[in-house]
């Protein structure tokens, strides 16, 4: 696990690097911090953001929201309503970490013025899940032998499930490898094997479903 770790500090010093003061019109006050974020990921591209409201006067008449990772600088990627207090980021990539924080604004939405809080939230961390492969192929290689293989996820996703019909389902029973092939042996002739690849995220969780990329391959008669 400490080699997800470091990744994170790494991701804290590149954001205090990049952020860039709040704008505000002079003379209006600033509204609080919302507080008490939280992000949790819900698929390999979504992670889901709520938090308690900016409190105190000015009151908050919407929140900007800010992500960044390692690929990502620190950006902007959406606003809501004060009244909403919750955002759906559906723009993320698989297997990678995000973090957030979450701005008060007073003023019109949408508006160029208004004024921001000089404090974000605190930051909020989330991973989203890992996927299904792409370009998974399956050769048979023999009558008892068929080799899969398929394209890295890349980010954290580096650790791999191999689901096999006839026979094995999301169990104990699957190999799991972190390269991106796998030799199957041992199989019957003159059989079809229907095979699917999922991802594993850094804290364990496996991809749920097989997803819609499968790959087949018969094996010879001996």
């Amino acid at each position: 696990m400490n080699s997800y770790i470091e990744p994170r500090t790494h991701l804290v010093s590149k954001k205090m690097s990049r952020v860039e003061p709040a704008k505000r019109v002079p003379g209006i006050p600033k509204p609080s911090p919302p507080t008490q974020v939280s992000a949790r990921p819900v698929s390999n591209t979504e992670i889901d953001l709520v938090w308690a409201p900016s409190t105190g006067i000015p009151s908050a008449t919407s929140y900007k929201i800010f992500r960044w990772s390692y690929k990502d600088p620190f950006t902007q990627v959406g606003e809501v309503d004060a009244s909403v207090c919750k955002f759906d980021d559906t723009s993320c990539s698989p297997g990678m970490p995000y973090y957030y924080e979450i701005r008060a604004v007073s003023g019109p939405f949408g508006s160029h013025y208004y004024s921001e809080s000089d404090l974000s939230s605190p930051a909020a961390f989330a991973t989203t899940r890992c996927g299904p492969v792409q370009g998974l192929t399956a050769t048979a290689q023999s009558s008892t032998q068929i080799r899969v293989e398929w394209k890295s996820l890349g980010g954290f996703c580096q650790i791999y499930a191999i689901l096999r019909d006839p026979d094995w389902t999301i169990s104990p029973k699957y190999p799991i490898t972190t390269d991106t092939y796998y030799v199957d042996k041992g199989l019957t002739p003159s059989t079809t094997y229907c095979y699917w690849v999922v991802g594993q995220d850094p804290d364990g969780i496996l991809y749920e479903g097989k997803g819609d990329t499968r790959a087949d391959a018969t094996t010879p008669a001996a």
